[in-house]
């Protein structure tokens, strides 16, 4: 997978809108549609940011490693 990929994946996984996330990064949720398309790119300090804000590493974020999403299990009463 490659960084816009995983971005999705990751902001999926946690069940955060893109709204939300733009807020936290301190940019538009345009930017971060634009990432999660591939028609731009984060400067470092940014990929640095996205990285840590997920509990990632750069090399995961970037697809360079794979990523290890644990699914929420679900409890039965």
């Amino acid at each position: 997978m490659n960084f816009s990929e995983n971005l999705r994946r990751l902001r999926k996984a946690k069940d955060i809108k893109q709204e939300a996330l733009a807020e936290a990064m301190n940019v538009s949720r345009q930017t971060v549609s634009k990432w999660e398309n591939g028609t731009a790119m984060p400067d470092f300090k940014k990929l640095n940011a996205l990285a840590e804000y997920f509990g990632v590493t750069m090399d995961e974020l970037l697809g360079l490693s794979l990523i290890h999403i644990s699914e929420p299990t679900r409890q039965e009463a």
